[in-house]
């Protein structure tokens, strides 16, 4: 069986389910999908590619030099284009519709100040998703500031606390853009320090939907999501048409979003309430698990009509309402992967039939966005 050798991003979140996927895929087509260390050096990577002598490579990792992948096809991911040699292909996500799925959301609910917070402000991907969110408010009379952190945000108490300083000199309420899931948790946790309600003080939307961040966060974060099976897949047709014909130019294809999911971190409610907060992020979490209406009002301290009260008072519409919405939402969001068909939609959905799913999406649909 042919070797493909896959070089994942340096410090990936969650490299084990990834790699898991990705051997599916590549095993659909008859080909061994080996993974190199995350941190891999340069000199074990040598080594790693000598030792298998693979049929093509998949390289997301900017510190590997392109040497190494001279005359082996080859798939980068997420790489600047001036880095690249005259014949490689890339794939990379498109900064600016991420850029401008954030710009709306945040404008749909018109903040006082907007802002931007960069990852690392030496790396191609993070300017440009700057670049396209400052442009996209442009368009829309707005003004962005955008946090002037070191070339890397760093992950410690002193830099939250200096953002904090920071944030505290803005008008409220402040819609904040970071530049990935790891940055908005930071983020988070530097309102903390200035004292500013997260949702109502400030709104956060984090890129990237990784949900060991956005899950574990208080309260959950938003964040842009993608359809990371498609997306692989399509990285894997590319490679296939290297493999045997090595391209005459660059082959760059751009990812596109597909759309956000929404939690607590960015939920305006009509009137403040944290345990509103909290209740709409286990519905988000859990609507499509057999999440009943009565689970959600047991969370509140007072009873169940006071809770339902709340509730309303806090969202204008119930507590089922909300359900029936989340479960519309996601049904939605898998509809539009075309890597599912309509049983495992509804199996996903908490559904036993097809038919279920649909006088959800008709029924629901207008009563609550």
């Amino acid at each position: 069986m042919k070797v493909i050798l896959s070089f994942p991003r340096v410090n990936s979140p969650n490299p084990e389910m990834a790699r898991l996927q990705l051997s599916k895929i590549y095993a659909e087509h008859e080909f061994a999908l080996k993974s190199a260390d995350t941190n891999v050096s340069v000199a074990a990577a040598r080594e790693f590619i000598d030792f298998w002598h693979p049929a093509g490579c998949i390289v997301n990792n900017d510190r590997l030099p392109v040497e190494l992948f001279r005359g082996i096809p080859t798939v980068y991911l997420h790489r600047s284009i001036q880095k690249l040699p005259p014949r490689a292909a890339l794939v990379s996500y498109d900064e600016n519709a991420i850029a401008k799925l954030a710009a709306r959301e945040l404008l749909s609910h018109g903040y006082a100040s907007y802002v931007y917070i960069p990852h690392n402000m030496t790396a191609t991907w993070d300017n440009r998703r700057m670049k396209g969110f400052i442009r996209a408010m442009d368009i829309n009379f707005s003004e962005v500031s955008v946090y002037p952190s070191p070339p890397m945000f760093p992950h410690t108490v002193r830099a939250q606390k200096k953002l904090a300083s920071w944030l505290k000199m803005l008008p409220r309420p402040i819609g904040i853009f970071a530049a990935c899931d790891r940055v908005a948790a930071l983020v988070l946790d530097a309102c903390i320090f200035a004292e500013l309600k997260v949702p109502g003080d400030a709104a956060i939307i984090g890129v990237d939907n990784d949900e060991t961040i956005c899950e574990t966060t208080h309260p959950a974060l938003t964040s842009v999501y993608f359809d990371h099976e498609a997306d692989r897949r399509r990285t894997l047709d590319l490679l296939m048409n290297l493999i045997g014909n090595l391209p005459q130019r660059q082959n760059i294809i751009h990812y596109q979003p597909s759309g956000i999911v929404h939690r607590g971190s960015s939920m305006q409610l009509k009137r403040p309430d944290a345990t509103v907060v909290a209740a709409r992020d286990l519905i988000r979490q859990r609507a499509t698990q057999g999440l009943k209406a009565r689970d959600v009002l047991a969370t509140f301290d007072c009873g169940r009509r006071m809770a339902e009260i709340r509730f309303r008072a806090a969202t204008g519409h119930s507590v089922l309402e909300e359900i029936l919405a989340e479960r519309r939402r996601q049904a939605e969001a898998l509809i539009a992967s075309s890597s599912l068909k309509t049983v495992g939609i509804a199996a996903r959905c908490g559904y036993a039939s097809w038919s279920s799913v649909h006088r959800l999406l008709h029924r629901s649909r207008g009563s609550l966005t």
